[in-house]
């Protein structure tokens, strides 16, 4: 904060807007300020927090009361009521509020006017009007005794220098809110489109390649390399796959709004993007197949077969001998290849099954070990 100038900040929403009242003076725990409505002084301790949400301007426009009613410079409004006992005094009168009390305990608050001697020289007359200083009046009060006085006569112009600030801030935020708002309903808008255009594309490419594509994949894949396709044009990673890998979209409309979100847009187009790559694969692969003059009389030929690939089955090995009830030494390595430790093992009431050189070894627990046939591996016939 500038020395010379006292700073209160009104925020809504990230917004703020700084009003600053020039420092005329400035003591250990009071500064006089300058504002709209005329000087003022204020107490630091009291003003500890500088920074005010616009939802608590009516709050502050009440602890600017409080001190301004607190305030030494303020002053109040007397009346004449007559010469005083010297040229240098006269008689004033003040109201004066009064609690008094009735019964069962209940107080009622009466408002009257009291008549003091002033010294003149403490006494401002403007239009016809008279104003003491509030701290001269309250030394004259007697216990119980408040001034009944209106609130400070600039208090107003505060108050709307700090509405205007908090109308400012928060038009600001509803402007931005606004332009936010704008910008997602552009965005969604594009998403949409983008999606949509993907959906029609994929569409158009699956009706094209439904009733000729199969053919097409498989007549160039028996006739051409993936070299020979490169020189007629068509270049290809790998032979694309059929059916083609095809996602479903994860997200259609959500139930309560009725709306996709952005981000749902999004990932449905990524889903989108993948399966038309797929689909632009197969379409090259088709569109070259139809440029082959025997392409027609080899789908003519082929038509209605089948081209799944075949299920390989697993071969399955027929041990050269099998080994039962025999006692099995074997040599095991464990740590690093720079530092192993030699292991010896033995089980015995193994079965063993002999492929060539390599033994299988079923020990009585049920673990399967597997050993070539050397030095390290000695089988005991009991």
């Amino acid at each position: 904060m500038d020395a010379k100038v006292f700073k209160l900040t009104i925020s809504d929403g990230g917004f703020e807007q700084h009003i600053e009242w020039p420092i005329l003076r400035a003591t250990d725990k009071a500064l006089q300020v300058r504002t709209p409505g005329g000087d003022l002084w204020i107490p630091v301790w009291r003003f500890a927090v500088r920074q005010w949400s616009v939802g608590r301007i009516p709050e502050l426009v009440k602890l600017i009361q409080s001190v301004s009613e607190t305030s030494s410079e303020s002053r109040a409004r007397v009346w004449k009521a007559g010469p005083g006992p010297t040229s240098k005094s006269h008689k004033f009168q003040v109201a004066v509020r009064r609690c008094r009390n009735i019964d069962y305990g209940e107080v009622v608050h009466e408002i009257r006017r009291r008549t003091f001697t002033l010294p003149l020289s403490q006494i401002r007359g403007q239009r016809g009007s008279w104003s003491a200083p509030v701290w001269l009046l309250r030394k004259k009060l007697s216990a119980g005794e408040t001034l009944a006085r209106a609130d400070w006569p600039g208090l107003d112009l505060v108050r709307r220098q700090l509405e205007g600030a908090a109308t400012y801030v928060t038009q600001e935020r509803r402007s931005r809110e606004a332009r936010d708002r704008a910008a997602r309903e552009d965005e969604r808008r594009r998403a949409v489109e983008l999606r949509d255009g993907q959906e029609a594309e994929q569409n158009r490419l699956l009706h094209l390649l439904e009733d000729d594509g199969q053919l097409a994949l498989e007549y160039c894949r028996r006739n051409f390399t993936l070299a020979q396709m490169a020189a007629g044009g068509v270049k290809l990673a790998c032979w694309p796959t059929w059916p083609p890998r095809i996602e479903i979209k994860k997200f259609t409309k959500d139930s309560a709004s009725g709306l996709v979100l952005n981000h749902e847009l999004r990932k449905d187009s990524e889903i989108l993007r993948r399966n038309l790559f797929e689909l632009r694969e197969a379409e090259k692969v088709l569109l070259f197949a139809r440029s082959q003059p025997k392409f027609e009389a080899w789908k003519a030929r082929n038509s209605g077969k089948s081209f799944e690939p075949r299920e390989r089955k697993a071969r399955v090995r027929t041990p050269d001998s099998v080994l039962e009830n025999v006692r099995v030494e074997w040599v095991d390595w464990e740590g690093s290849s720079s530092c192993q430790i030699r292991r010896n093992r033995f089980a015995e009431g193994c079965t063993v099954k002999v492929f060539g050189k390599k033994h299988e070894i079923a020990t009585p627990t049920g673990d399967i070990v597997v050993k070539m046939a050397g030095p390290n591996l000695k089988i005991h016939v009991m």
